[in-house]
């Protein structure tokens, strides 16, 4: 199966709508192939007196504004809608059946949202992020019934910001594809085609995962929220050719191009050339033979003639002359 990417912008337009936009263009260029937006209230998410209130109300977008993203792109990519409270869940299924769903972390435990969700979304993401495994398979027994198992996703990713590949418990992806549930990877491996997120890479596509979501920024130099885990354009286009390219390779028979080796071998292999003047009739020895690489074709290799007990010259061949089987007798 081939593995989706989802374009995770997060909080990185700091509020901002023209950069949310100008973010949703850039996952148009990237040719990723879902764009993730998060919804929330502020006040259903944290508690008042806490200090990063004030930060999360400040780059709250409103629904109104959401709503004109949501029509203005919802035709053009797949989107997802990542909910974190319950309000925000009903205004996001006003569009159920134009988007797709994700459920955070933070409400992963409110089993009303994933009830009602799983009987009007087409496709739930859920984030089991942070859930010790006995709550994860609790989840999975619950929901994951032959009735809505093909609508259901487990996205897994550690939560810390930048993640340490140490932290990751990559076991889970083992456990899933066991169960043979839909499951996928959320990257939070420092900005940037870090050390840490490439050498992970191969370790993670490894895991059979579908998804993989990627945190996108405009510019990371001015560390907007959720910049530390996220790739620019350039880097984020990259990382979407090397998936496409390794969906094009993993979902081939890999069988290579016998073609392509056979021009290869032709020009790079050795050949048998006669070494002196060999009568008509004459018995060839391995001593009349020389192995050169030559652009002439349907020459004799070498494995040729360790294979024949005894060869005859058919007809007079001059030295330097390339043997061919139609001027041999064997």
């Amino acid at each position: 199966m081939a593995v989706k990417i989802i374009t995770e912008i997060a909080s990185t337009h700091n509020g901002n709508i023209k950069v949310l936009e100008d973010l949703t263009y850039d996952h148009f260029r990237s040719k990723s192939d879902y764009i993730k937006y998060q919804i929330f209230k502020a006040a259903n998410l944290l508690n008042k007196n806490e200090k990063d209130y004030k930060k999360f109300k400040k780059i709250e977008i409103s629904y109104s504004n959401w709503t004109k993203i949501i029509n203005k792109f919802k035709k053009k990519t797949k989107i997802i809608l990542e909910v974190f409270d319950f309000e925000s869940y009903k205004f996001s299924k006003k569009f159920k059946k134009d988007v797709y769903l994700k459920i955070s972390t933070s409400e992963l435990d409110n089993f009303d949202i994933i009830k009602d969700a799983v009987k009007n979304f087409r496709k739930i993401f859920l984030n089991i992020s942070g859930y010790e495994k006995e709550f994860i398979d609790r989840i999975v027994t619950k929901y994951f019934t032959k009735e809505f198992k093909k609508k259901l996703i487990i996205l897994y990713g550690f939560q810390g910001f930048p993640s340490n590949p140490k932290d990751l418990r990559l076991n889970l992806f083992d456990i899933f594809q066991k169960k043979k549930i839909n499951y996928g990877y959320s990257d939070h491996s420092i900005y940037g085609l870090s050390d840490d997120f490439l050498s992970l890479l191969p370790i993670i596509l490894e895991k059979k995962i579908q998804y993989f979501e990627k945190h996108i920024c405009r510019n990371i130099s001015k560390k907007p929220p959720d910049y530390i885990s996220s790739l620019e354009l350039g880097d984020f286009s990259k990382f979407v050719k090397i998936i496409k390219k390794y969906n094009r390779l993993s979902n081939s028979n890999l069988l290579g191009n016998e073609i392509i080796e056979n021009k290869y071998s032709q020009k790079m292999h050795k050949f048998a050339f006669s070494n002196k003047a060999i009568r008509k009739n004459k018995q060839i020895n391995l001593s009349d033979i020389v192995y050169l690489r030559t652009s002439k074709k349907n020459g004799l290799r070498r494995s040729f003639f360790n294979t024949k007990k005894k060869i005859f010259s058919k007809r007079f061949i001059k030295k330097n002359d390339i043997l061919h089987k139609s001027n041999l007798n064997y």
